[in-house]
């Protein structure tokens, strides 16, 4: 795979793991709320390894220690926008060319049926890398990231999904 634009185009795809998930927010969320619903990024998240068979994660600061993760928007090349966000953290070129599944998360306000926001997690592979790269001055989209390293395992403080994702590229 070259590139995509739409991961709700991937659904259907027998080699692509498809998960939904919806959220229920407060029927009394203010409007700030609302606004910071909408306001959500979608991420193709990149999994990539080295030689060593460690992992590349990163921490932004707030979120702990996650596999790169580069927001995207509408209409991105969800790929492109991968191989960017690896090369931000390694200062190295990467491919990333093969997307390992698709998490869609549907966030409902109180008891409305449609969705106030949703989003979209894209777990992709990255082609494997020699040594233990990282930039003297990491970044993703242009954000610094004053964390980035390379893990043989699952760090103690990760869970659930994000825990998952790194698993998935992991021995």
């Amino acid at each position: 795979m070259k590139s995509f634009r739409d991961p709700e185009a991937l659904r259907e795809r027998p080699d692509i793991t498809f998960r939904e998930e919806t959220e229920r927010v407060g029927p009394a969320a203010s409007a700030n709320v609302r606004a910071d619903l909408a306001a959500l990024d979608s991420h193709v998240v990149v999994g990539v390894t080295n030689d060593a068979g460690e992992v590349l994660l990163m921490d932004d600061g707030e979120h702990g220690w996650t596999l790169a993760a580069v927001p995207v928007e509408t209409g991105d090349d969800w790929l492109a926008a991968g191989r960017n966000g690896v090369a931000g953290l390694t200062d190295v070129p990467v491919a990333v060319d093969r997307v390992e599944r698709v998490r869609r998360l549907d966030y409902h306000v109180g008891n409305e049926v449609d969705p106030h926001a949703t989003v979209y997690t894209a777990v992709v592979r990255g082609a494997s890398v020699f040594g233990r790269p990282v930039a003297s001055n990491p970044t993703i989209a242009g954000d610094p990231i004053p964390d980035v390293g390379w893990f043989d395992a699952v760090p103690e403080t990760v869970e659930g999904p994000l825990a998952d994702d790194i698993r998935q590229f992991l021995g």
